[in-house]
């Protein structure tokens, strides 16, 4: 089963956006807010999936030139759908490539944020994908992203935020056969 991880991070610099507004919950919670005191926040949770997809020891990466942020393949899980299909749909859709399948789970994280007088909860689950056949001009994908084949450590120095480095790094693991494909579902603190 998935191994789940809790990151928080708490600078503006390296607050990821909430998502395309698919799905999720929002509400006001009591929550501690940055001075310290405590006051009513919105709230905003959601879960999402996405996908490392790799081809001869190359990721691929989405560099998102409006925002200077290079990303992962990532978005809502929409009800009704499996993390295991979002991730295929996420990838798909944002990249272009549409040749793909999930080699194995890379289990999920929680990540939480502040965005724009938010407080955001995001349950992430990842997965290891494989291209199918070479890596070919990529289909129509999100205008927003430009889909770029990186070596493993460029990948990982170049993504913008620190919990999509941690996939990174579990894919990596995973495909040098270096570690467990099947992960503890123990939380780790």
């Amino acid at each position: 089963m998935a191994k789940i991880q809790r990151l928080s991070m708490k600078s503006a610099g390296e607050a990821p956006g909430p998502g395309r507004g698919r799905g999720g919950c929002e509400g006001d919670a009591e929550h501690d807010s940055p001075s310290g005191n405590a006051g009513k926040t919105t709230v905003v949770r959601y879960t999402a999936a996405g996908g490392i997809v790799v081809h001869d020891g190359r990721v691929l990466v989405l560099h998102r030139p409006g925002k200077d942020e290079v990303r992962l393949p990532k978005g809502h899980i929409k009800a009704g759908e499996t993390a295991r299909a979002a991730a295929l749909r996420e990838t798909r859709e944002e990249s272009g490539y549409t040749r793909l399948a999930v080699a194995d789970d890379l289990g999920a994280q929680v990540v939480e944020f502040d965005h724009k007088g938010r407080h955001v909860v995001r349950d992430e689950r990842y997965f290891l994908i494989r291209l199918e056949g070479p890596p070919e001009a990529p289909g129509d994908g999100e205008d927003q992203f430009e889909p770029r084949w990186l070596p493993w450590d460029d990948a990982l120095s170049s993504l913008t935020f620190e919990p999509e480095r941690e996939w990174v790094r579990r894919a990596r693991v995973v495909t040098d056969g270096q570690g467990p494909t099947d992960q503890s579902t123990k939380e780790k603190k």
